[in-house]
């Protein structure tokens, strides 16, 4: 199952700030749509979910099991293959 986030802001909007993936198995991935160094500086700002939930970005990293960040401006919604997510989790949960 997946699920696009978009700004709560921008009603009407088609791009994604946000993709959720979730394999069934109790995990789920997050690709988010701009390059990590901005994650701090926007981890307060709300998104809407395609079913009409509402979440800030932070809050949806702490949901995920796995994070991707955009760091070429690939987009959420990009089909480069997932790689080293848990990893970058890691690090921003000790900072």
């Amino acid at each position: 199952m997946s699920k696009a986030y978009r700004l709560t802001s921008q009603t009407g909007e088609t791009s994604s700030i946000a993709h959720m993936i979730s394999t069934g198995t109790g995990t789920s991935i997050v690709r988010f749509a701009f390059p990590e160094v901005l994650f701090i500086h926007v981890s307060h700002i709300e998104l809407t979910g395609d079913d009409g939930c509402i979440i800030t970005i932070g809050e949806l990293f702490s949901q995920a099991t796995t994070v991707d960040f955009d760091e070429d401006g690939c987009g959420a919604e990009c089909e480069k293959p997932y790689t080293a997510y848990e990893q970058k989790k890691d690090t921003w949960e000790m900072t």
